[in-house]
């Protein structure tokens, strides 16, 4: 089974670095200027929207569109490997890190956080999400998979990630508690270079839909919310421990899928 991504062939090469250069610029400065770093997160969604609707084809117009809104492209086999990932892994670091002394299960947490805390943050969750993916997965990966293999175009959509969220590893935003160029620092890297592979699976084995990856995102937010699964607390030990779980992951997804197109062929 091909990716069906063969749209955006004829369209102009140049938009895919006029998204990632106009993303990475426009956000940083936005987190230089108080009254629009609000603005930071929706940046990329916007500069995607955009590209993807400015001085283009109304098929690519409806297929940004259908991609986002359509459920019919989410297989259910998919649906449920989506929903029971993340707490599989964040159990299975809590797990691992217990039996080897490390980090044991705070169920008192787990208790407070879903009952007081969960509604809230899922409201805060699920926006973020969307317009990362949207950006990132639904505007970049596509254009990148027609110029390299899917593995390549997985870890390069990562590493471009990785730079737009640079910033908040700087003092006063909410990553600055790891701080840049840590242990813990390299191993969320390593995790976002894993993860672009999944989320890269999940997307093309779903016909390309955005919306499945939109829940992935959530669900990962939501889970470590729920089950108090804090980076910036989390022993340098510990997340090594996760950062395995990802890779082992991917790996096995890469090798199963074959690296061309991570999908499985029919």
């Amino acid at each position: 089974m091909a990716l069906d991504n063969k749209i955006f062939k004829n369209e102009d090469p140049r938009k895919l670095w006029y998204f990632l250069g106009a993303s990475i610029l426009i956000s940083w400065v936005t987190l230089l200027i108080p009254k629009i770093s609000f603005a930071y997160v929706i940046t990329p969604f916007l500069v995607a929207l955009f590209l993807a609707t400015f001085n283009t084809t109304e098929g690519i117009k409806k297929d940004f569109r259908d991609r986002i809104v359509d459920i019919k492209r989410i297989n259910r086999g998919w649906l449920l490997l989506v929903l029971l990932f993340h707490p599989t892994v964040v159990f299975l670091t809590y797990g691992l890190s217990a039996g080897f002394g490390l980090a044991p299960i705070d169920w008192e947490c787990i208790k407070l956080s879903v009952s007081q805390n969960l509604l809230m943050y899922l409201v805060f969750m699920i926006f973020p999400s969307i317009f990362e993916q949207a950006a990132w997965r639904g505007f970049a990966l596509d254009r990148m998979q027609l110029k390299w293999t899917a593995l390549q175009a997985s870890l390069l959509t990562a590493l471009f990630h990785i730079v737009w969220c640079l910033p908040l590893f700087f003092e006063g935003n909410v990553m600055a508690s790891i701080g840049l160029f840590t242990p813990r620092f390299f191993a969320w890297v390593i995790q976002m270079l894993a993860l672009s592979v999944v989320y890269t699976v999940i997307y093309n084995n779903n016909q390309r839909s955005i919306l499945i990856t939109i829940l992935f995102h959530v669900l990962f937010n939501i889970t470590n919310v729920a089950l108090c699964y804090k980076l910036a607390e989390a022993s340098v030990s510990t997340e090594v421990i996760r950062t395995g779980i990802y890779v082992l992951t991917a790996a096995g997804f890469v090798v199963y899928f074959g690296a061309k197109h991570l999908l499985k062929e029919k």
